[in-house]
């Protein structure tokens, strides 16, 4: 792949310039027709699995619990955290279990309908060199563009992540794990930010009852993560079987 490396980077144009090198490789190891064995090979590292479903499913029950961890530091109003942070950090993560949820619901219509994708889909495909007319490649088309809509939830090219974990909360969930691994939840002292302190150091002088509050907080932080990072490479995978698919479809159209 050389264009298309987030989700947002799908479109018409990225999707036909992705395709030229996988054209190549199909020409030289497809024949025509094409057998659903040759499609299941080419699209089964893509297939979304039970278990991409189950490891982001695992995040959403953690988000709730560390929610009300921070509230209650919040409410003790101790100077050795920053409430300004701390909020932030609330903000972050309560932003997160719709677009997980919706995901989850999104993936398990995707693991469905996966389940009979070749079966339907070669007998289309195959009559695509033989569409002669502009009734039967209109035919085609509606089927073909029905198939990406359901693998992009969107009309178009171009995947819609609006409702579902995207590029915004990869990076606000990445830019908070960076913080919290340097001490963001608690407060420094005017000194230790004039020097710059290592959150290594100013750990030295908190008590470890508080140190217990923050590492707890960045455990939970980390998990959901993985969920949000999971969610985010299985949609990715799904971008990545459009553009094959895609491939394929260019190939049968030039034949």
């Amino acid at each position: 792949m050389q264009y298309v490396h987030r989700l947002q980077d799908l479109n018409p144009k990225s999707i036909d310039i992705e395709s030229i090198p996988l054209i190549r490789a199909i020409r030289q190891g497809a024949q025509y027709p094409l057998s659903e064995q040759v499609l299941e090979k080419a699209f089964n590292p893509f297939y979304v699995s039970e278990e991409d479903i189950q490891a982001i499913q695992e995040s959403v029950p953690i988000i709730d619990p560390t929610l009300g961890k921070i509230q209650e530091v919040l409410a003790a109003n101790d100077p050795t955290f920053e409430s300004v942070n701390l909020i932030r950090t609330y903000q972050i993560l309560q932003e997160l279990p719709d677009p997980l949820q919706a995901n989850i619901a999104f993936l398990k219509d995707i693991l469905e309908f996966q389940k009979s994708f070749v079966q339907q889909l070669t007998p289309v495909m195959n009559k695509i060199p033989q569409a002669k007319n502009d009734d039967e490649k209109y035919v085609l088309q509606g089927a073909l563009s029905q198939v990406f809509g359901v693998l992009l939830k969107s009309d178009a090219l171009m995947f819609n992540s609006k409702e579902m974990i995207n590029e915004s909360h990869i990076s606000h969930m990445k830019g908070l794990i960076e913080s919290l691994e340097k001490g963001y939840l608690y407060h420094f002292t005017v000194g230790e930010e004039l020097k710059k302190a290592d959150f290594s150091s100013v750990k030295l002088r908190l008590a470890t009852e508080k140190i217990q509050i923050g590492d707890s907080i960045y455990r939970d932080a980390l998990n959901v993560r993985k969920g949000v990072d999971h969610a985010y490479n299985t949609n990715m995978k799904l971008v990545h079987l459009s553009i094959h698919l895609f491939s394929y479809i260019k190939w049968l159209s030039s034949k």
